[in-house]
């Protein structure tokens, strides 16, 4: 982080997502280049510069010579300014799409480190609540190795084992960091935001209406009109340009003459333009090619998502009214059944290891089913 990191205020889901689409630099960039495309159209009736010059002719050995006082010229392209505004407005489109990625894609990647930050808090509290019960083992063995119930190789492994288990705080503890500056980078430089409320993770879908309407598939048509709109201009770029010229002369010393000048001018290397018109057309093959295979990726995604999404549902459903409950039975049989000499220390770390590998597979599997529920949402047109 850039600047001293301050206090860790807490913050939901919406919250988070709605302060990264205000302060996140890259979407700001993005909406000053569609603000710049905007601007742009306004050149769209640019004739080029007026071009005044001097000079004068006939010149010779005290003749009456003609001279030119001033002259004003400009070139007239007013056969391609159609074209080039519907070629500027489309870029303005495209830049706007392009926006609307990037706010899809940060609200994914937002909640992503979200749902990482909750799991990691998760993780702790249960090496926090690992600690705990290594404490209650100890004391346990404490009071077996004096009553000569337990070696002393007995109370010294478990010890050892209790400060294995103080160590992955400890880690862990560094993992909740971590997890908060992954989740504060997409909201702040300088201040570190933790989660706040639960992820709910209620059954989500997606149909074929919404994926047509996905801002990835819109930019992809919005290129394809793009490429459209500059094959026209350069048809139209191709057509004559005008040109008018006005002059004030002196003959001699009489003022008062004027001339003036209309021209055409017309392109002669039809080679050149027939070669550009051709590599236009390639570029709207390219486009509609890239928007088939946009649609093609997109829908393929989606219904792995959803394939992954049940899979997962019904993992965490099976953990939480089956797995769980039993593992924590297990933990308090565990301690009590050493307590009472009925089981010895190995006997209890394993016991204690099966339990805590079922709550990690549980943790593991809950973030799986939020992190697919997020890229569900993602191809969702909200």
């Amino acid at each position: 982080m850039a600047a001293s990191l301050q206090a860790q205020p807490s913050i939901s889901l919406q919250e988070a997502i709605a302060m990264a689409m205000n302060r996140y630099p890259a979407l700001k960039a993005s909406r000053l280049h569609t603000q710049s495309t905007l601007a742009m159209q306004r050149t769209a009736r640019d004739f080029g510069n007026l071009e005044l010059s001097m000079g004068g002719e006939e010149i010779g050995r005290g003749n009456d010579a003609v001279t030119t006082l001033l002259a004003a010229r400009q070139n007239l392209d007013i056969f391609s300014v159609k074209a080039r505004w519907q070629r500027l407005q489309q870029e303005t489109r495209v830049a706007h799409a392009t926006t609307r990625v990037l706010e899809q894609q940060l609200q994914l990647q937002v909640s992503s480190a979200y749902a990482a930050d909750q799991m990691a808090r998760l993780r702790l509290e249960l090496y926090r609540k690992q600690a705990e019960l290594y404490t209650r083992f100890v004391e346990a063995a404490r009071l077996r190795y004096d009553t000569r119930a337990a070696s002393l190789l007995e109370y010294q492994s478990a010890q050892s084992e209790h400060r294995r288990v103080e160590l992955n705080v400890i880690e862990a503890e560094k993992d909740v960091e971590k997890a908060h500056i992954d989740l504060s980078r997409w909201l702040s430089p300088d201040t570190l935001y933790q989660s706040d409320t639960v992820i709910v993770d209620e059954q989500v879908a997606t149909s074929a209406a919404m994926l047509g309407a996905h801002p990835a598939i819109v930019l992809a048509n919005e290129k394809v009109k793009l490429a459209s709109d500059i094959s026209k201009e350069m048809r139209a770029n191709a057509l004559p340009k005008l040109y008018v010229e006005l002059g004030s002369q002196m003959i001699g010393s009489r003022l008062g003459y004027w001339s003036w000048s209309v021209g055409v001018s017309v392109p002669v290397d039809m080679g050149a333009n027939k070669a550009r018109r051709q590599s236009a057309l390639v570029e709207i093959e390219k486009a509609h090619t890239e928007l088939n295979d946009q649609q093609w990726r997109i829908d393929v995604h989606n219904r792995q998502l959803n394939c992954d999404y049940s899979k997962w549902q019904r993992t965490v459903e099976y953990y939480r009214k089956s797995a769980l409950p039993l593992a924590n039975e297990q933990r308090r049989n565990a301690l009590l059944s050493y307590r009472e000499g009925q089981i010895g220390y190995l006997d209890f770390i394993q016991a204690l290891k099966t339990t805590m590998d079922v709550e990690f597979s549980y943790i593991d599997a809950y973030q799986k089913l939020l992190e697919t529920k997020f890229n569900i949402e993602y191809y969702r047109n909200k």
